[in-house]
């Protein structure tokens, strides 16, 4: 690998576009001498320039915030709230000992307040054409919520009240940062909490699964059918799920299967089906059926 000029364009790898990929396919292609573990080098090298593009751009974004920023609301500039966020990321990088999503750095962007993550809040938000789904009357619960943002984002645009849990406290604490930045308080509950022993408090009329059904640090460990099986108990009635598949794979394409989700049918009828992100994931809406 150390004589071959691998693809290079680290800015386009973070807005994930397929583009990209396309390129690290044909440059694989054209090195059909490279086996699997040199592959492998060779995006983990990919992965590595782009995170460093990414605190680069990071730091240039904070260096351009300016200290007069209307301090009455929100209630202190952006770049306090940045700062509070590298703060909880030293010490989760030093205290969290499960297993770390993209190489550490934040799984989940939020980039209209200048918070870079592996996925984008408000363009996957888009993507997945779930608003008309929400109201300020709606009754929100994000599953394995991660920092919140999507439950975040959700009550910010249509004034949900939302709630999101996940057992990384790191990440929640940055929620709750975010969330006290933007002044949802009263609106967006995130906290600590396992899914296999999380109580609700009340029905819910929508429930985020998204990428969450099994995850990678152990924290969720279930079938597809068993996962929304225990979502149903927890909705209201014809409450709607919305449900996000994992990376689909870059060469099979692999579409969830009739034997991963089992009888679903029993328990919801299918409202939506389409994929986001150029196709790598699927996006699944249930409605639990009327009883």
């Amino acid at each position: 690998m150390d004589s071959i000029s691998t693809p290079n364009d680290t800015h386009t790898l973070i807005q994930g576009s397929q583009p990209l990929w396309d390129l690290i396919q044909q440059w694989f292609e054209k090195h059909p001498e490279l086996d699997a573990l040199m592959q492998a080098r060779v995006l983990n090298s990919i992965a590595h320039r782009s995170l460093e593009e990414q605190q680069r751009l990071k730091y240039e974004f904070i260096s351009r915030l300016d200290d007069s920023i209307d301090k009455t609301h929100p209630p202190y500039p952006l770049k306090f709230l940045l700062q509070e966020i590298e703060q909880i990321l030293a010490e989760y990088h030093q205290d969290y000992h499960h297993y770390r999503y993209f190489y550490g750095n934040l799984y989940q962007g939020f980039e209209s307040l200048g918070i870079f993550g592996g996925r984008d809040t408000e363009k996957r938000f888009k993507e997945m054409n779930i608003l008309h789904y929400l109201n300020p009357s709606t009754h929100l619960l994000d599953v394995a919520c991660n920092c919140g943002f999507m439950a975040l984002y959700a009550s910010y645009r249509s004034g949900c009240i939302a709630e999101g849990f996940d057992w990384n406290p790191f990440m929640i604490r940055i929620g709750n940062a975010v969330n006290r930045y933007l002044g949802l308080e009263e609106k967006v509950h995130l906290h600590v909490a396992d899914f296999n022993t999380f109580t609700p408090k009340q029905p819910y009329d929508v429930i985020f699964t998204l990428a969450s059904y099994k995850t990678t640090d152990s924290g969720i460990e279930n079938t597809i059918y068993d996962h929304l099986a225990q979502l149903h108990r927890w909705l209201a009635p014809q409450g709607i799920v919305v449900f996000e598949s994992h990376h689909l794979g870059a060469e099979t394409k692999d579409r969830l299967s009739p034997e991963q989700l089992g009888p679903v049918d029993r328990l919801y009828s299918w409202d939506d089906s389409h994929t986001i992100e150029n196709g790598t994931r699927e996006i699944f809406i249930f409605r639990k059926h009327a009883v």
